[in-house]
């Protein structure tokens, strides 16, 4: 007898896979096969790409040297594309897929590939595949049409503050009128956000959510709040497929006050760009300048609080090494440089040779990493990764950037060999002021970063103490 493994799929819990268990054993008992384990059965739309029993499948057929997979019809192993890439794998380890349906096999006695077969599994995949287009196609074309022309709702029971379903329409409940025009005339008469929900909860209004039971002592929240205050669903607007469709039975508020409602909420919204999210912070200190002394690794810049925090505790615990404030550490390193820079920096040829020689490096390294690239480039061409079109683009791009870096070898270099800076070129103007120094020019970062070797930071005694070193190997500690 032939040992096989079967395959069993069907699309929901209101479908029965009696039929299929049948044809298979019928089969097997007729052309001599022995089904090794019980049948690998899932229930999953066949759309689902990498379903979880089917690699199980695949691994038992390979863990066991399992030569045959019978499987009632195509459409069980799938209705995407993926199930010629699956027959294609199992046919170059000699596996043996076998469709009852279709009466298809996908190697012959042999063990040479099927043609006939490999050319009918591309045809019906290609026709299910267009079948699942069709389908969907339908789906939301009739959900369009009902939510548009029908008002139907289609969604969760988590239907917006004051609407309701009724015979799958959207219609406005009556109940919770009362709460929506309380919402946005205690907004409109300068409450906050957090004030609202607080009133809200002590008059014991229920939220969505405790209404349905999922959260049953669910209290109200200022994003809940704000989506509210925004939604123009109130004013008779129903957004469907990024567009707007005017329902004038679900109006609730009228357009005057709507109005208020959203100049007040983009007054008080703050477009300071210190607390834009998008804003590129420009830190002093990046590229692991701020080295940490206790767990060896570096502090980086957080946006959200304005510090250089050790990287150890980003995603766990870490070496409670404490956070330094931005405004801290850069005004006073810049301060003391301004104070001391004739005494720190009085080697200035040394110390500007020094930082070239570290840009050099820092260049070199970064040459060979781009011929590495170009390389890499080559290589994913010739492993068939890469199209030609898109091989000779990356290969510019690296190119022209190889020759950048090329460039600024060569210009470092230059300097170096015709060094004449004065100390002037460092020197920055400040105003001492009694015993405050106010700042009138700064150094830039990128001065900052050819005259500061590393800053280090470790616990002394149980306090934090950073020391900064210079390129021409002096130090001072904050």
């Amino acid at each position: 007898m032939k040992k096989a493994v079967s395959y069993i799929r069907i699309s929901s819990d209101k479908q029965d896979n009696q039929r299929q268990i049948q044809d298979i054993e019928n089969f097997c008992k007729k052309e001599d096969y022995k089904i090794v384990r019980e049948a690998f059965s899932e229930t999953k739309s066949g759309t689902i790409k990498k379903r979880p029993v089917v690699l199980e499948m695949l691994k038992y057929v390979d863990d066991n040297q399992i030569k045959y997979i019978i499987i009632s019809e195509v459409s069980r192993l799938g209705r995407q594309n993926e199930i010629i890439t699956i027959i294609e794998d199992l046919t170059a380890k000699k596996v043996c897929v076998i469709f009852l349906k279709e009466n298809l096999y996908s190697l012959n006695i042999d063990g040479s590939i099927n043609q006939t077969t490999a050319l009918m599994i591309n045809i019906l995949a290609a026709m299910a595949k267009a079948e699942v287009e069709t389908l969907s196609y339908r789906i939301n074309s009739g959900k369009t049409f009902a939510i548009i022309n029908k008002q139907h709702w289609h969604g969760t029971r988590n239907y917006p503050v004051g609407y309701q379903s009724v015979d799958k329409k959207l219609v406005i409940n009556p109940s919770e009128v009362p709460t929506v025009k309380l919402i946005f005339s205690k907004y409109l008469d300068g409450w906050g956000a957090v004030k609202i929900c607080n009133y809200l909860d002590s008059l014991k209004i229920l939220t969505r959510s405790a209404i349905n039971g999922k959260k049953i002592n669910h209290k109200w929240d200022v994003g809940t709040l704000k989506q509210i205050l925004r939604s123009k669903l109130y004013i008779g607007e129903r957004l469907w497929d990024k567009k707007y469709y005017h329902v004038p039975d679900l109006r609730i508020i009228d357009d005057i006050t709507f109005n208020k409602v959203q100049q007040r909420l983009k007054l008080r919204h703050n477009n300071s760009p210190a607390f834009s999210k998008t804003r590129k912070y420009e830190y002093l200190f990046d590229s692991r300048m701020i080295k940490c002394k206790v767990c060896d690794k570096y502090y980086y810049g957080e946006k959200r609080y304005n510090e250089y925090k050790c990287i150890s505790g980003r995603n766990h615990k870490g070496c409670q090494n404490p956070a330094i404030k931005m405004n801290y550490i850069e005004h006073n390193i810049l301060l003391y440089l301004l104070e001391h820079w004739s005494d720190l920096l009085s080697d200035d040829d040394n110390t500007q040779q020094d930082a070239l020689k570290i840009e050099l490096v820092l260049q070199q390294q970064e040459h060979d990493k781009t011929l590495q690239r170009l390389e890499r480039i080559n290589e994913l061409y010739i492993d068939s990764k890469y199209s030609k079109s898109e091989h000779q683009l990356k290969t510019q791009q690296t190119t022209e950037v190889l020759e950048k870096i090329q460039q600024n070898i060569s210009t470092i270099e230059d300097k170096m060999t015709t060094l004449d800076i004065s100390t002037s070129v460092l020197k920055q103007e400040y105003n001492i002021k009694g015993e405050s120094v106010e700042l009138q020019a700064t150094f830039s970062k990128e001065v900052l970063h050819k005259i500061i070797h590393s800053i280090n930071v470790s616990m002394v005694d149980d306090k934090q103490s950073i020391e900064v070193l210079l390129v021409n190997r002096q130090s001072f500690t904050l």
